[in-house]
């Protein structure tokens, strides 16, 4: 099991990851010049095999960083670029599932409540128990997505088609 570790931790291995990544940060640019965000993110940037290659990349450095001690003192300018490229992917983590982008437009002295998305997003609201679901929508030429959900409210469940 220790080898089985250490041959998945190893340096070659995370060479391989890196340029998985690389590759697909090019394909996706790529993808996006010519058609689009959405047609990017339905291939590349919002797929599971992409962020699977990014909780590897961050679960080979947190193991460098033990495996080589960059934490003593001696090497804390390898522990600081290490630990860089860790907060780097967890900030591109938390704004792929939580974060949005999104254009308000205001005049001078102007309040909204409102903002628009890029990306178009199915919105169901019960009104019974004011629970309300969104999912977005990247809808594309590129990729033909299945467009159903069941959606499970606190006092029923819906299936969308």
């Amino acid at each position: 099991m220790q080898r089985l570790f250490n041959f998945i931790t190893s340096m070659r291995i995370a060479f391989v990851f890196v340029l998985i990544f690389i590759i697909g940060l090019a394909v996706g640019t790529y993808i996006e010049n010519l058609y689009g965000f959405e047609s990017a993110a339905a291939i590349v940037y919002f797929t599971r095999w992409f962020e699977f290659v990014i909780f590897l990349l961050v679960f080979m450095l947190i193991v460098q960083i033990i495996r080589f001690k960059f934490y003593k003192i001696s090497k804390w300018n390898l522990f600081l670029l290490h630990m860089s490229f860790i907060v780097f992917f967890v900030g591109a983590t938390l704004t792929r599932f939580y974060g949005f982008e999104s254009n308000v437009v205001l005049k001078y002295g102007e309040i909204a409540d409102k903002a628009t998305t890029k990306v178009a997003h199915l919105a169901i609201k019960n009104i019974d128990t004011n629970e309300s679901f969104f999912y977005p929508l990247y809808l594309n030429a590129l990729v033909n997505k299945n467009l159903e959900w069941d959606i499970p409210f606190s006092s029923s469940s819906l299936h969308v088609i």
